[in-house]
């Protein structure tokens, strides 16, 4: 046990990330940058995904004050994270007896997939594909008809800010509560190590999301922190099954690149305690936010 302790508190003093290598059989769309999930919490980051003798590699990156929840009895396999996107995660499911930590560096071996799921995932990143190649193709021609009457330039719709979509509000019956965005910082390379834009520092761009209705979008700024006097999304309820995400981009001239997606399921009771949340997620550092009531 004093062991363990002294390891933990080795860990919280280094900002260095925690490694390990964990083989799979296959890699199931699994790739750089996807989240590393522990009881629904994002822990850490898939560095690289690699081939190996028999199967495929994947280093993972977990953040140090994580890393003794990685033990020797650990199990972890590759989950759906968005089945239309084909995006995935890596689950850590702690064993019982947990066992030791493992040591950095260390390589286990994961779970193997069902083969439903892998064929799902095949078929899902197949569909996609061809949707959106279908849905790019009947924006552009349809901006390009209407540029032809006007005799303006040709919109490229991956340019454009994303639009607020949702539901109707009725201003008869206001709703209670509303996100107050107060920080965030990122990372300062991609999952691969790569610079974020290749002309200078990210131009960060902060969208909130509840359930399927953006409520805020904020421009940050250049750089890869950035903190708000005054950033107040539109007001919402709250339910016990109500969603809030935070979706951080680098904004881009052809298309934005996704930094990370924070994920929380606040109550009425946070924003009574006006508690601060810190999150952190894909290559998002922190964000920090409030959840409060409206005047």
């Amino acid at each position: 046990m004093k062991s363990l302790w002294i390891l933990l508190l080795l860990l919280g003093c280094s900002e260095t990330p925690f490694a390990i290598a964990v083989t799979f059989p296959e890699a199931a769309g699994l790739k750089p940058g996807d989240n590393v999930v522990l009881r629904g919490l994002t822990i850490g980051q898939i560095k690289d995904v690699d081939l190996a003798d028999r199967g495929v590699v994947v280093r993972v990156e977990v953040q140090p004050k994580f890393a003794a929840h990685l033990t020797q009895q650990a199990h972890f396999r590759i989950e759906e994270e968005k089945l239309v996107t084909g995006k995935r995660r890596l689950v850590v499911e702690p064993g019982d007896p947990p066992g030791a930590a493992l040591a950095a560096g260390a390589s286990v071996a994961g779970e193997a997939l069902p083969e439903d799921v892998i064929d799902r995932a095949r078929g899902a990143l197949k569909d996609g594909a061809h949707e959106a190649e279908a849905a790019l193709k009947g924006a552009v021609d349809h901006a390009r008809d209407q540029a032809k009457g006007l005799g303006a330039a040709v919109l490229d719709p991956d340019t454009l800010p994303p639009r607020t979509r949702g539901d109707t509000v009725d201003l008869d019956q206001p709703r209670h509560y509303r996100a107050r965005l107060v920080a965030v910082e990122i990372m300062e390379t991609t999952a691969d190590g790569k610079s974020w834009d290749a002309m200078g520092d990210p131009e960060l761009m902060v969208q909130i999301w509840v359930d399927e209705r953006q409520v805020l979008l904020v421009d940050a700024g250049s750089g890869f922190k950035a903190e708000f006097e005054d950033a107040v999304s539109e007001a919402f309820d709250l339910t016990d099954k109500t969603r809030l995400q935070v979706k951080v981009f680098d904004r881009d001239a052809t298309l934005n690149d996704e930094v990370g997606v924070a994920e929380l399921t606040p109550t009425a009771a946070d924003a009574t305690a006006k508690r601060v949340f810190r999150l952190a997620a894909g290559r998002i550092q922190e964000v920090k936010l409030t959840v409060e009531e409206t005047p």
